[in-house]
Formats: structure tokens, C-alpha cells, sequence
């Protein structure tokens, strides 16, 4: 139990650092209740981006557009959708999760590496 609360803590840090790293880009929301939601992932959204887009430019970090058992898909996620998103918003969201073996220096690459790629798209 000990581990897991460790485990949790830790994700938990590293998923906040890079929230608030990505949130610095303009038109950026977080996707669902950020009160009540697994420590190791998160669900950005970069509007007026297109998801498949932005995930093909980001080719050197590992992200998805929907959850693991729909990473084949091309349909906005049905999560989001749930959750009330337009197909466009579901479309320009991206998932990111962290590991025990990420890093705090993975996080600091992702953020300046997405903030770069985000830019260049939006240009």
C-alpha cells in the first residue's frame, strides 16, 4: 500500500508540472474533473488543433488521442464525447500519461518539445 500511495504522489507531481506546462499555450484546456481523475494521466486539449495533426508532429514522445484500447481509432474518443466535448473538441485533445520511470526531466522535455510543435502549427 506504501508503494502505491508513493506511486500515486509521484505520477500525481509529474502530471501537474506538465499540466501547467502545457496550459501556457494559448487556447490549452484540461479535459475533465481535475478534483477526481487517475494520477497518471491527463487529457489536454489544444483548440483550433487538429488532434491527428498535433499526434503525428509529436513523434518523439509517446501520446494518443483516445484511450490504449482505442489507439487504432480515428473517431473522436467516446469518453470525451461522453463527457459532453464536441467532435472537434474531442478531436484536438491529446492523452498524456507518466510512469514510476518518468522523469521530471521527461516532463521539462515534453512540455518545451510540445510548446514547440504547438507553435509551429499554429503558425
Amino acid at each position: 500500500m506504501k508503494n502505491l500511495i508513493h506511486y500515486q504522489e509521484k505520477t500525481a507531481l509529474l502530471r501537474d508540472k506538465l499540466e501547467a506546462g502545457l496550459l501556457q499555450i494559448p487556447d490549452t484546456e484540461i479535459n475533465g474533473n481535475v478534483l477526481s481523475r487517475l494520477s497518471n494521466t491527463t487529457n489536454i486539449r489544444f483548440n483550433l488543433i487538429d488532434g491527428e495533426i498535433l499526434l503525428n508532429a509529436l513523434s518523439k514522445i509517446a501520446v494518443s488521442t483516445g484511450s490504449a484500447c482505442t489507439s487504432a481509432s480515428i473517431l473522436p474518443s467516446h469518453v470525451l464525447k461522453e463527457m459532453g466535448l464536441s467532435d472537434e473538441a474531442a478531436q484536438s485533445s491529446i492523452r498524456f500519461s507518466v510512469g514510476k520511470f518518468t522523469t521530471e526531466q521527461e516532463i521539462d522535455f515534453t512540455i518545451k518539445y510540445v510548446i514547440e510543435i504547438v507553435s509551429k502549427l499554429k503558425s
